[in-house]
């Protein structure tokens, strides 16, 4: 039986040889070809903890410390979609935070100077999710740094005090998917 303990094997065959030799030491030779079929796991995201956040605080990172992964690392077409799902007010904005290594021209995303994903809008309210939409330069790097930029901000006086869930859904290259959430008190 032949098995790859790889999490991300080469697709390339394999040939095994089997050679079986009598006493006499005659022998006789056969050869196998092993294809082997790749699977596509699904992505990683992690994160956890609070966000607090004060009325009339200015945009804040949602989670600084978000995690997330591709065994692949295929994100050609891949996406990233963030959405208010739980307790969502009209002046509830998720924005991109662009102080630091990511920034954004029209709809485009650049990660320290490489664009890596185009965007559906650069703000999202009204329950709206924001959704960024991959090139073949996205790398798992990237992609966290980005996720890290991805800002909260209430532009009421008079914000309800509901705690809110913003979900974070990462979508591979082949459609694998995975989620998590942070709360905003």
């Amino acid at each position: 039986a032949y098995h790859s303990t790889s999490e991300n094997p080469s697709a390339s065959s394999r040939t095994v040889t089997f050679t079986l030799t009598d006493a006499a030491s005659a022998s006789a030779t056969a050869t196998r070809t092993i294809d082997v079929a790749t699977a596509n796991d699904p992505p990683t995201i992690s994160s956890s903890g609070t966000l607090s956040y004060t009325e009339n605080d200015a945009a804040t990172a949602i989670n600084s410390s978000i995690t997330l992964a591709d065994d692949e690392a295929n994100w050609n077409s891949g996406t990233l979609a963030i959405q208010i799902t739980a307790n969502n007010e009209a002046s509830d904005t998720l924005s991109i935070l662009t102080s630091g290594d990511v920034s954004i021209s029209s709809t485009n995303i650049s990660v320290s100077g490489t664009q890596i994903a185009s965007v559906n809008a650069i703000t999202a309210t009204n329950n709206n999710t924001m959704t960024f939409t991959f090139n073949a330069n996205a790398t798992n790097a990237n992609i966290q740094t980005l996720a890290r930029a991805i800002a909260y901000h209430s532009t009421s006086d008079n914000p309800s005090t509901s705690s809110r869930t913003v979900t974070f859904t990462l979508t591979d290259a082949a459609s694998a998917s995975a989620t998590a959430t942070r709360t905003i008190d």
